[in-house]
């Protein structure tokens, strides 16, 4: 039987391999395979990423590229790169007009000129996402360099990170066929009106959302023409109060995913399940995800004010967010910041304070990730934690760890935190004293050497 080669295989076949790897390793086929030239040259999916601190790498990509086979295209222009008036970026893509099948462009950092230059002369018709991070140094004028091009796509993506729309004066719809919208600073007139122009609009996040200069009572009394088809709002940062959100999110009975990120300057209603659920059973009876984040910190004068984590976690034991929400709460409370924690999921603190958003942190202040949750429970004085069997996977705060290596290595219990300073786990079905076995965790240090000793 005759040997089979790459020739051989299914065009569909081949197409999906070229979906999987990168520009370099396609033009290297190209260059290797000979028989592979025509194919190649026929794939019109390519991922084009140029970046300025790497822009000889182009210079040899784009001998062979055919542009009009470009589906992707990211432009990044590096802040620490000398600048070289010859390789400017209009100069690099003066061919953009031949990216005829453009449907996705990531603009980085690119300044007002050169983004003003590559959004006028693109002619793709096909395009329908448009991802803008800007630069509040080289953007100053930003706003008016979008608006006058992007009517012409039909746009259902729009990003437009870091973007300060508080003295921007917006014509709301941007396109009608919009459907995913990410923005930077957003005021409330600018809100009510997305809400209000953009008909088909289903997700929208906002950076950080603020007051406004004008009245709050005309503001949230503005009438709506219909109801939105909005499914997904997410809220990055805010500091409004519980009745505030509540006439927000008056014009979005449609939400199924809430997402809400707060620092909170005061212990308010934000902090108590009892009136998170009865904002949730009267503005949203669709919503079936509800993530959030709120944290307080707690200044000298008031840090006896705050109330016990077992009377914060009680109200979200019930069964509206057990079994209804599937909304499993998690409450603590961080010495070295004083800082109270009430969420759903963990979010990175790019800071002291400030959070960034990363789904793909999971931090816990204390243990983390026992093999049997369920066997989790506060034992009385003296304040120690045991195991009944199953062996802790741990995961400390940095600022237990030296103590805690400290107790390990003395073979003495380790004495975590009062009462109502340790970390409640609200979905709780079966609840059991847990006895760790420190005497066994010093056995087997060199598992946790790697967690406990990177002081």
């Amino acid at each position: 039987m005759a040997q089979k080669t790459w020739t051989d295989l299914p065009p569909e076949l081949l197409y999906h391999i070229l979906d999987c790897v990168d520009i370099q390793t396609i033009f290297s086929i190209r260059l290797i395979f000979k028989n592979f030239r025509q194919f190649i040259d026929n794939y019109n999916k390519i991922i084009l990423n140029y970046d300025s601190a790497f822009s000889n790498n182009y210079d040899v990509i784009r001998r062979v590229l055919q542009p009009k086979n470009v589906s992707s295209l990211t432009i990044a222009d590096n802040l620490y790169t000398v600048k070289d008036p010859n390789r400017s970026i209009d100069k690099i893509f003066n061919n953009i007009r031949q990216f005829t099948q453009l449907r996705s462009l990531i603009l980085d950092n690119i300044d007002d000129n050169n983004m003003n230059f590559l959004l006028q002369n693109l002619d793709s018709k096909v395009l329908v996402t448009l991802s803008i991070r800007a630069n509040e140094w080289k953007n100053i004028n930003i706003w008016s360099v979008i608006s006058s091009t992007i009517r012409k796509w039909p746009i259902r993506k729009l990003v437009l990170e870091n973007f300060q729309f508080t003295s921007v004066n917006i014509e709301w719809p941007i396109n009608e066929h919009l459907q995913y919208l990410y923005i930077g600073t957003c005021e409330l007139r600018q809100y009510l009106q997305i809400l209000n122009h953009l008909t088909h609009l289903k997700i929208l996040i906002i950076e950080d959302w603020i007051l406004d200069s004008m009245d709050k009572t005309s503001s949230l009394s503005c009438d709506f023409n219909r109801n939105t088809v909005l499914q997904s709002l997410t809220v990055k940062d805010f500091s409004l109060s519980m009745e505030e959100l509540e006439l927000f999110l008056s014009p979005t009975p449609s939400l199924t995913h809430l997402k809400l990120i707060s620092q909170r300057k005061k212990l308010d209603s934000f902090l108590d399940g009892f009136y998170l659920k009865q904002l949730l059973q009267r503005r949203l009876p669709l919503l079936k995800k509800f993530e959030f984040f709120f944290y307080y910190v707690a200044s000298s004068p008031n840090i006896n004010n705050i109330p016990s984590l077992k009377s914060l976690i009680k109200p979200f034991r019930e069964r509206f967010w057990l079994e209804e929400k599937h909304c499993s709460v998690y409450i603590d409370f961080i010495f070295r910041s004083q800082t109270l924690r009430i969420y759903t999921k963990p979010v990175k603190l790019s800071e002291e304070y400030n959070i960034t958003n990363n789904s793909d942190v999971d931090e816990y202040p204390y243990f983390h990730n026992f093999y049997n949750w369920h066997n989790l429970i506060y034992q009385d004085d003296p304040y120690r934690w045991t195991d009944t069997g199953s062996e802790p996977r741990i995961r400390h705060n940095r600022i237990y760890r030296r103590e805690l290596w400290r107790h390990l290595m003395t073979g003495n219990a380790c004495i975590i935190s009062a009462k109502d300073n340790i970390s409640y786990i609200a979905n709780q079905s079966v609840i059991q004293v847990v006895h760790p076995n420190f005497e066994e965790v010093r056995k087997n240090i060199h598992f946790h050497q790697r967690f406990i000793f990177n002081l």
